[in-house]
């Protein structure tokens, strides 16, 4: 659990805030803003676990610093990197450990958090219709538009062409 003070919680707020003005805007540079937006919250959230780790009155658990640790390493990689196997090699840990780890501490399993992420990022690139689905599958490191059609069309029950049609 993150506490947070007031001072944080306002900077918290001003963050979802911008996240609904900017999410109900349709300029071509929207979605690299939202984007913008999720890094700079996650970064802050880790900041935040940070100085909270600092306070000796509340301690994590092993378990629950290599979620943090986890996730901290999965919002600077997932693009480049999606199997389990590199994140617990960067965490020293075994992949299954990891995955027992994190599914007991989060609910998830690690596959699943990392698919999450590329799927998240996905959708925002999809919104950018500048962008061709090629571009998008080029950009998420897919080895080509069929795999990352294959991935999208797996996770959300429609193919990335539908889903942005949907946007519309």
């Amino acid at each position: 659990m993150l506490h947070l003070n007031a001072m944080q919680h306002q900077k918290f707020s001003t963050y979802f805030l911008l996240f609904r003005q900017t999410a109900q805007e349709s300029f071509s540079k929207t979605s690299a803003i939202i984007r913008s937006l999720i890094y700079i919250v996650l970064n802050e959230v880790a900041s935040a676990q940070e100085a909270d780790d600092i306070q000796p009155s509340i301690q994590l658990t092993r378990n629950q610093q290599l979620l943090f640790e986890f996730k901290k390493q999965l919002s600077s990689d997932f693009i480049r990197h999606r199997s389990v196997s590199y994140y617990a090699q960067k965490l020293y840990v075994s992949p299954r450990y990891l995955s027992t780890v994190i599914k007991e501490e989060s609910g998830r399993t690690a596959g699943e958090w990392i698919d999450e992420m590329v799927l998240l990022e996905a959708k925002i690139l999809l919104q950018n219709k500048e962008l061709t689905i090629a571009q998008v599958a080029d950009q998420l490191n897919f080895s080509d538009q069929s795999t990352f059609w294959k991935f999208f069309k797996n996770l959300t029950n429609h193919s990335p062409f539908d889903y942005r049609k949907g946007l519309s």
